[in-house]
């Protein structure tokens, strides 16, 4: 059969709260959970009732028809329509309908059964597209070739694999495209196979017309492209007049959302604690970029793009990426996902004030953006910026029941599960904003900026470099050789596994102290080290409280002082001072400061020794420039 696809509504017009009619807020989906942050490592669980998949079922799923470009791709059978003009595989060529006669010579007039010549609608009801959305699919076909092994290029439509078109009249229909598979020979012969891949688009839909950034026609264009390029819905639902299609009827899988795909039918909303709703705006947003599984889903079909951004690329603000999709300051309410093929890379949320969730996990969904009550645009500011996208103005009562909605929840303001980065992908450096912000890294090394605000860092595995900022932050750097830098506050930093340094800066601090895998050998036994540049005695504590203290005896034991140069039995603690780095490295056996010759840490070290199971140390807390370390500056 021909895959055919309509949309009958847009709800770009979506209102966070008032008037809201969203499939939460109208009863369509019972909530029984919530989630900021991907699903997909819940795999094989379910959430709202739903399955949810891994990535690899997912992009078979969103190829199931087989359908694509690629000759010989699964099998011959499902290849629906050649290169026109002889392109090998690695070119797809896309063009625009300017005449009714192009409809004519390619594919939209035919001889049926009887031998007589018959049309199909579109020949009947032909517009061309605009300038304006001509620009906006050259954006779009971009984006897909960015994440694409195939290159696209413009044609004139005679010669084109894709072709876009306008319904002059179609009130009810938002857009539709045919997927190219050999299944249209069978519904519409032969002679038309070549109307496989291409996309109409409703004129009567003033919807289709919002083409920047973020607005629904370029949803709408992304989406009906990449039905072109062999992608279905999510689930096995088409709209048409009088169809109902809701999430908790007709989603097959828990991330069938356009937080995950921009082929979903259903805003991410479905699932709670997920806004992609503009305040700047007042109004929904959209992806005009591919997400992560639409990502991992072409990419079965014809293979990664690995020369796309090889380079250090900025994402966010100061961005260098060259797409406004990935340019903050372009494009304030970002939704999007980020594939890039190398280089140093650093996705900057420096710009916002809200709470944000960063997380450089390939295959992650990171909260980034939004307002805040005291960030909000003002209601004349909201009209204008309404105006200036081809909106209606927005009710003064829907403005004020936001703004009341935003002062007693921050949440309401917050964009939430919007930037995504695509599997195989990785990011080295994030930045947070002046808000609290949740910074998560990944396996390499990163660097962690938290900026102003009580910021939560974590660097994970890699030789990481977390800054806290202003704020009163806690750093934790988990595996690897980590560098912590708290900076002002009142900071709780933790090196996690691995020989960190840690430097609270100004502040009353608080360094853990901790008994991990990685182990340094020195003259005194193989123990666990992290360092600390910058102890103020009086003012900063060191934490063991999070270490049993004998683990011969049962229960949770805190630590006595010894006068003993090392500690030998379980539950002594033990403080040895030297003259300087190189004199505590000569006695200990062991680098404490990372440095070749000489050691940029001058003046005396103090060394804490922990023992909890007798014989040798387990751990070691090496002070530098600290003199003295007394019983009120520990926790135990």
């Amino acid at each position: 059969m021909s895959e055919y696809y309509e949309v009958v509504s847009a709800d770009a017009e979506h209102l966070a709260l008032e008037g809201c009619t969203c499939p939460i807020c109208t009863g369509d989906v019972l909530v029984t959970g919530s989630d900021e942050a991907s699903l997909d490592p819940s795999a094989g669980g379910t959430f709202n009732g739903k399955p949810i998949w891994t990535p690899e079922q997912v992009a078979a799923h969103l190829n199931r028809t087989g359908g694509g470009f690629a000759d010989g791709y699964r099998d011959t059978a499902n290849v629906g329509r050649q290169n026109n003009i002889g392109d090998d595989n690695s070119v797809i060529t896309f063009g625009f309908f300017n005449t009714q006669q192009q409809l004519f010579d390619n594919g939209y007039v035919y001889r049926n059964a009887s031998g007589q010549l018959a049309g199909l609608s579109e020949y009947f009801n032909f517009a061309a597209f605009s300038d304006a959305q001509r620009a906006a699919t050259r954006e779009v076909m971009q984006a897909w070739d960015d994440v694409a092994a195939v290159s696209f290029r413009e044609v004139g439509a005679d010669e084109a694999d894709m072709n876009f078109g306008n319904l002059a009249s179609a009130p009810t229909t938002q857009a539709y495209a045919r997927i190219p598979t050999a299944a249209l020979d069978a519904t519409l012969g032969g002679q038309v196979r070549e109307i496989g891949g291409d996309s109409w688009i409703s004129a009567s839909q003033a919807s289709n017309f919002q083409l920047d950034e973020g607005g629904y026609g370029m949803q709408t264009l992304l989406h009906e492209a990449g039905h072109s390029l062999g992608l279905s819905h999510p689930g096995g639902y088409n709209a048409a007049p009088g169809v109902s299609i809701t999430y908790a009827a007709n989603a097959e899988y828990a991330q069938d959302t356009r937080a995950y795909s921009v082929m979903s039918y259903f805003q991410g909303n479905v699932i709670a604690g997920v806004r992609h709703f503009d305040f700047n705006i007042s109004t929904t947003v959209y992806s005009a970029v591919p997400l992560i599984h639409d990502i991992a889903a072409i990419q079965a079909i014809y293979g990664a793009d690995t020369t796309t951004r090889t380079d250090d690329t900025v994402y966010g603000f100061n961005s260098t990426a060259g797409r406004d999709s990935y340019d903050f300051a372009k494009t304030p309410a970002p939704v999007m996902a980020i594939w890039d093929a190398g280089g140093v890379d650093t996705l900057d949320a420096s710009g916002y004030a809200t709470e944000q969730l960063i997380d450089l996990t390939a295959g992650s969904l990171s909260s980034i953006g939004g307002v805040t009550y005291d960030t909000a645009p003002s209601f004349e500011q909201v009209n204008a910026n309404r105006a200036a996208a081809g909106f209606a103005p927005v009710a003064r009562a829907t403005y004020d029941a936001n703004m009341t909605a935003l002062q007693g929840n921050a949440f309401v303001g917050r964009l939430t599960d919007n930037v995504g980065i695509a599997y195989g992908v990785t990011i080295e450096n994030a930045k947070g904003g002046s808000g609290v912000d949740t910074m998560i890294g990944n396996d390499v090394a990163n660097i962690l900026e938290g900026g102003a605000g009580a910021d939560k860092l974590s660097g994970r595995a890699g030789d990481d470099k977390l800054l806290g900022g202003e704020g009163d932050d806690q750093l934790f750097g988990d595996a690897g050789a980590d560098r912590l830098e708290g900076g002002a506050g009142a900071d709780r930093l933790n090196g996690g596994d691995g020989l960190d340094l840690m430097i609270g800066g100004a502040g009353a601090d608080l360094f853990v102290g901790e008994i991990t895998a990685t182990k340094v050998v020195g003259k005194i036994g193989a123990v666990s080290v992290d360092m600390v540049a910058d102890f103020e005695a009086g003012l900063d504590k060191l934490d063991l409280s999070g270490i049993d203290a004998n683990a011969l005896v049962d229960g949770d034991q805190a630590f006595s002082f010894i006068r003993s140069a090392n500690p030998k039995n379980a539950g002594e603690l033990a403080l040895r001072s030297f003259g300087n780095v190189n004199a505590a490295e000569s006695v200990l056996g062991f680098d404490i400061d990372g440095v070749d010759g000489a050691s940029p840490y001058a003046g005396q070290v103090t060394v804490l020794l922990g023992n909890v199971d007798g014989g040798e140390p387990d751990f070691a807390l090496v002070l530098f420039g600290t003199r003295s370390v007394a019983l009120d500056d520990l926790l135990l």
